[in-house]
């Protein structure tokens, strides 16, 4: 097979609804976005892929730039006027109200900060040392900075003990990249000083209902809705889980027709479930086929989604199987942040490896991994102790429950955003429960309320019974 040709001035799929940012004076490989759109601002480059939505928001303050698609999800507020006062008054409040796909830049003086959406799906990394670089993918800001593959971390990827875990992602906040490492969700970055700041939550969780939960999930989906109707065509993966049910259930009641597609390997019995949901629900679907990876075509898909992936998951398929049935106006829509939301890895509900760092490192290695090497074990507690000081936890003593915030901020960061990452080859992809009041207020239930998959097939009764109980 000839060799593919996976520069991004050659390819537009390649690095696809990315971004980069970095002061004018930062020695850069600039060929790697020459063909992008460039703006120029307080003395910073900021370098937006073509296909990426820009919005520039000036005020007295300071300059916003939003890339991504990104609404207000929670309040009767306009965008402009949010972002505004976030600018203006540094008020987090305003950043709570906001969901979508997004990276969010304040510039300020000769300063700049980084943030991104609740669990984030739009991937942010940096580089700690060397050229200081900000952008949308790993490969991308390494290669902007000059900077290669990690060999300690490729050793580790080929350990046995990484590929015994079945759903594979790494440690910590790391990448793939020498000094290239992920933003912790939650946490806001100075380019400038590459130091990161915590700004969610600020309070604990408190006392809180299963009403008070849905006026939100409902307050959401209504503003979601809404964005949706006005641009995309939402394309939803239809399996049988409480995951997938909720965001059907929220989008159909509020007027939303999403597109379902299917691809192999469900369990027989979860494709049985899939099918009462199509005939219930009446919306069009789609069972896709698994690529054919020796056509040419399908190759290339799958190398540029590794490539955007950090090659960190091999060479993705599922673009290859989306990409025959993909429209324009198109967005996947995945129901990431249910788990979050339903306490997957809450520490009152999963049986506990440890306290503190040790337990999340138990939680990381998983069943699969019962008796991990000296190396493997100095390697993995290295990338959380990063990502703990990084990210601002302290983990005895966490700003919230350490399983959550484990699989918020960890998992969903490393391993959630880069798996939507793989079908930006083809198409925009969303995370379908993103929503910072919502977690909050899901953690704050009693546990018997948030325990397992019954809440969301709770929320799912309240707007389509028939739905749940399928």
């Amino acid at each position: 097979m000839a060799e593919i040709d996976l520069r991004p001035e050659r390819d537009p799929r390649v690095f696809r609804y990315g971004f980069a940012c970095f002061a004018e004076t930062t020695p850069t490989d600039r060929t790697l976005v020459r063909d992008w759109s460039t703006l120029r601002l307080h003395g910073h480059v900021l370098a937006v892929h073509p296909d990426a939505e820009v919005r520039v928001v000036p005020t007295p303050a300071g300059t916003c730039a939003v890339i991504g698609e990104v609404f207000v999800a929670h309040g009767s507020e306009g965008l402009d006027e949010v972002l505004a006062r976030h600018v203006t008054t540094g008020d987090w409040e305003a950043i709570d109200r906001l969901s979508g796909r997004f990276a969010l830049l304040v510039f300020t003086g000769s300063s700049v900060r980084v943030l991104n959406d609740p669990i984030g799906s739009r991937t942010v990394y940096y580089t700690l040392r060397g050229p200081a670089v900000v952008g949308s993918h790993a490969a991308l800001v390494a290669g902007l900075a000059g900077v290669g593959l990690d060999g300690e971390t490729s050793r580790y990827m080929a350990a046995p003990e990484y590929r015994a875990r079945r759903t594979r992602y790494l440690p910590g906040d790391l990448t793939r990249y020498r000094h290239v490492v992920t933003l912790v969700p939650n946490s806001v970055l100075d380019l400038g000083t590459r130091r990161t700041q915590r700004y969610w939550p600020r309070v604990a969780p408190g006392e809180t209902t299963f009403a008070d939960v849905f006026e939100l999930v409902d307050e959401y989906f209504k503003a979601y809705a809404t964005f949706l109707s006005a641009r995309y065509t939402p394309v939803v993966g239809a399996t049988g889980g409480s995951d997938c049910r909720t965001l059907l259930a929220g989008l159909v009641a509020h007027g939303v027709a999403p597109r379902l597609v299917t691809w192999p390997g469900l369990p027989p019995a979860e494709v049985a479930t899939v099918e009462r949901m199509v005939a219930h629900l009446g919306l069009p679907h789609t069972v896709v086929d698994d690529p054919d990876v020796r056509d040419p075509q399908v190759a290339e898909v799958m190398s540029i989604s590794a490539l955007n992936t950090g090659h960190t998951r091999g060479r993705p398929r599922i673009p290859a199987m989306l990409a025959p049935h993909v429209e324009v106006t198109d967005v996947f829509v995945r129901g990431y942040g249910g788990e979050v939301m339903r306490g997957s890895w809450n520490s009152a509900f999963v049986p506990s490896n440890g306290d503190g760092l040790a337990g999340m490192i138990r939680q990381f290695y998983t069943r699969a991994v019962r008796e991990p090497s000296t190396g493997d074990q100095a390697f993995t507690r290295s990338a959380f102790e990063g990502f703990a000081a990084r990210g601002h936890v302290e983990p005895e003593n966490p700003p919230y429950d350490l399983g959550d915030l484990h699989y918020l901020e960890q998992r969903m960061a490393v391993w959630a955003a880069v798996v939507m990452g793989e079908a930006d080859t083809v198409m925009r992809t969303h995370a379908g429960l993103n929503s910072r009041p919502i977690y909050l207020a899901s953690m704050a239930l009693p546990d018997e309320e948030r325990f397992d998959k019954q809440l969301m097939f709770r929320i799912v009764a309240e707007y389509d019974q028939r739905l749940a109980a399928l």
